[in-house]
């Protein structure tokens, strides 16, 4: 992937919840989720915009 790169996915299925539930099993399932992806910088040097 390029620095600036990102991935998208579509048609994705979840099937599991969040973390505060224990990834618990959904009662339904989400279907056609769609999702982008991208790398940031650790700590990057931020510059002020006065």
């Amino acid at each position: 992937m390029d620095e600036f790169g990102t991935i998208y996915a579509s048609g994705i299925t979840v099937f599991r919840n969040t973390e505060d539930t224990g990834y618990a099993y959904l009662e339904q399932p989400l279907y056609d989720v769609r999702s982008i992806a991208l790398a940031a910088y650790k700590q990057p040097e931020l510059k002020r915009n006065d």
